[in-house]
């Protein structure tokens, strides 16, 4: 239906098997939206329609035949009830007499159906009754899907009328009694514990919905924003020629570092090769104890466009604010020690600022070490996660961090909202939200491109992502009041209100989703081999179903990702769901660990990582 509505050839549709629809687009060349706007609008809402299809299919799967928790009606001659209410009144027939199904018949019933289960098991639906006040209890079935107490299915009940003993003498068995209980495909459960099943489905399935929902979306808005040319330089600029901007400002680089000895040198050295732009590289030695110093004075005492500061530890931010304070550049680009940038990397941030109304500009940062398990899985967020959302926001105005790694900055900005703060963890983040709200425009460039040296041992990663998630909650709170200012609608409607709810609250209950599917395949498990269930309300079919759907959604929107990033090839499968089932657990444990940290007060520093001196591409050397 897109393809006849679209009518051009980057639209056409690929069908996945049976299931769904995406655009060919992002599995065929590269190729650039047409200029016209109605064009852009149809590629998005065609990306969001795919969205809510999938939703919607999702949603009718889930709910379609799950009634196992209500107390129903058979068809027919089982007249109606209330849905609402668990007491039924006696039902009435044409017939008024016949035999009914009473206890004892049902006992003789029951055995029968254990005895053929074999031939049983394709009974679609149960009802169980009892004319007298003995219920029949779920102690008393074997295996949910082969019971069959009382069927409402005219051809079930003509196969199996000698299972029933003679019982069914009518056009409809017709129970008659306090309750009708729909069984489905799994025994029915005890009243009490109903809450308790109705809350873990519906948690699941709203969890599932969302984790399907929103990589959509923001792939969906990620495709716009780089298609439709919202990021190119031109569409932001106004067409303004940065060249002569870029070759008349001077640019002040700032490298904080703290025990850095192993990878100072190589950092500064790639900054002295930038082209194209005049720039001093300010080193700020935050009282390192490795000899850090003494490596960027061996090296580059001779060159005048490095300078060294030494200072007391004082943590990052004051590290950068006395760089900061030490600069002569109208604009200011800061990065990780760690961090390699590449010849045209400082040209390309600096280029931006020709547009007076942008106060920074976020790099592209990229793991230059992945040789191992821990640091490709870094490499597959950053590309799937971190940049996907940074391209997707950064056009609505919400992003919500320039990185360290990364970013360059207007000095008067900077200057505007204070400096680097030194009351939070996440400088970055706190900064860049102050630029939001102080009116300024913060950008993202795919094409300027650093090469960080990633954590490469569990612990070390630990560690880091700790520093990361409790800077971010330090700066939710400390900016909670601007989710209800109209200054920056961007980051106050949009950017905050998801961090709130996806990096914090979702981590938390995300991992609902995980033990519910454990849950139902272990008890389903020891349910098989004991013919009973143990959890009835865990059923692995619904489970897998949609966990499966989940993942799928979430490799096509990685496949997305990874079409749209430049100098990456394809999405690496198996990595990526490795990273699903131990990585982003170890990343809920984090949020965790730093929401206690940041009540209980806390303290953190730095959070120093071991490093090896490996940051850079083999094409970079």
């Amino acid at each position: 239906m897109l393809k006849i509505i679209c009518n051009h050839t980057w639209y056409k549709l690929k069908i996945y098997p049976g299931l769904f629809f995406m655009p060919k687009l992002f599995f065929s060349s590269r190729r650039r939206f047409p200029a016209h706007g109605l064009r852009h609008f149809v590629a998005l809402i065609s990306l969001l329609s795919t969205g809510f299809l999938l939703f919607i299919f999702l949603m009718i799967i889930l709910t379609g035949g799950a009634g196992a928790f209500d107390y129903t009606d058979a068809s027919g001659a089982y007249g109606t009830q209330d849905s609402n209410s668990k007491e039924r009144e006696p039902l009435k027939t044409s017939a008024d007499s016949g035999p009914f199904l009473c206890a004892p018949a049902a006992d003789h019933a029951l055995r029968v159906a254990q005895s053929k289960r074999a031939n049983l098991q394709d009974v679609p639906w149960v009802f169980a009754a009892d004319a007298t006040n003995s219920d029949v209890t779920p102690q008393q079935t074997a295996r949910s899907q082969h019971e069959m107490l009382l069927s409402g299915n005219s051809k079930v009940e003509s196969r199996y009328s000698q299972a029933l003993s003679g019982a069914c003498s009518h056009d409809r068995v017709r129970g008659r009694g306090p309750r009708i209980i729909q069984a489905g495909f799994f025994p029915a459960l005890p009243e009490k514990s109903a809450w308790f099943a109705r809350l873990a489905e519906r948690i699941f399935i709203c969890l599932t919905a969302i984790g399907t929902v929103r990589p959509l979306i923001v792939s969906a808005l990620a495709i716009y924003a780089s298609y439709s040319g919202r990021l190119s330089f031109g569409a932001v600029t106004g067409k303004k020629d940065a060249d002569e901007f870029v070759a008349t400002t001077f640019v002040s680089v700032l490298v904080p570092a703290y025990n850095e000895a192993k990878v100072i040198e190589a950092s500064v050295r790639r900054l002295l090769e930038s082209t194209g732009v005049s720039l001093e590289v300010i080193v700020i030695d935050d009282g390192s104890k490795d000899g850090t110093a003494a490596v960027v004075e061996r090296f580059f005492a001779h060159d005048p466009r490095v300078r060294l500061i030494v200072q007391d530890n004082g943590g990052k931010a004051s590290a950068l604010n006395h760089g900061l304070a030490m600069s002569r550049g109208e604009i200011i680009v800061a990065l990780d020690a760690d961090t390699q940038f590449e010849p045209d990397t400082v040209s390309r941030l600096v280029s931006w600022f020709v547009c007076e109304n942008i106060g920074a500009v976020a790099g592209n940062t990229k793991v230059g070490n992945c040789h191992n398990a821990v640091t490709l899985w870094q490499t597959v967020e950053y590309v799937t996660s971190q940049n996907l959302e940074r391209v997707a926001f950064s056009s609505l105005g919400a992003m919500m961090v320039v990185p360290g790694a990364a970013g360059a900055w207007r000095r008067d900005a900077l200057l505007e909202v204070g400096g680097y703060p030194e009351d939070t963890l996440a400088e970055d983040q706190d900064v860049t939200i102050a630029l939001h709200s102080a009116g300024w425009k913060v950008i993202y460039d795919p094409e300027a491109v650093a090469w960080t040296e990633a954590p490469e041992t569990f612990r070390d990663l630990i560690k880091q992502r700790l520093r990361w998630a409790y800077g971010t909650v330090q700066c939710l709170l400390k900016y909670r009041s601007l989710c209800f200012s109209r200054k920056a609608p961007g980051i106050a409607w949009i950017g905050l209100p998801q961090a709130w709810f996806f990096q914090i609250a979702f981590a938390i209950i995300s991992p609902l989703i995980d033990v519910i599917m454990i849950c139902s395949l272990v008890f389903s498990g020891i349910s098989f081999f004991r013919e009973e269930y143990l959890m009835p309300w865990l059923l692995p079919d619904k489970v897998l179903f949609c966990f499966a759907t989940m993942l799928l959604i979430e490799i096509i929107c990685g496949s997305i990702a990874y079409r749209l990033e430049p100098r990456e090839q394809r999405l690496q499968t198996l990595p990526f769901l490795a990273q699903r089932f131990v990585y982003r657990q170890s990343m809920y444990l984090v949020v965790l660990k730093s929401l206690y940290m940041r009540f209980r007060t806390l303290p953190m520093g730095w959070g120093k990582l071991q490093r090896s001196g490996i940051s850079v591409r083999p094409d970079l050397l």
